[in-house]
């Protein structure tokens, strides 16, 4: 499935793979939000070394 067609549905669990980003635009943030808000128990994401330091300098910026 793809984070677009499973908008308004929910699983257990939600694996995100193939990120792959330096940085995250508004559209990529907003669509990396509802592939993680789907889960019921728990996400993982699959990501470049770029991707998580992406996110991990924008989390800490919050």
């Amino acid at each position: 499935e793809t984070i677009h067609r499973f908008k308004g549905r929910s699983a257990a669990g939600v694996v995100i793979t193939e990120l792959d980003f330096e940085t995250l635009t508004e559209r990529e943030r907003r669509a990396l939000f509802v592939g993680m808000t789907r889960s019921n128990l728990a996400v993982e994401l699959v990501l470049t070394p770029a991707a998580e330091h992406c996110l991990a300098s924008q989390l800490a910026d919050q």
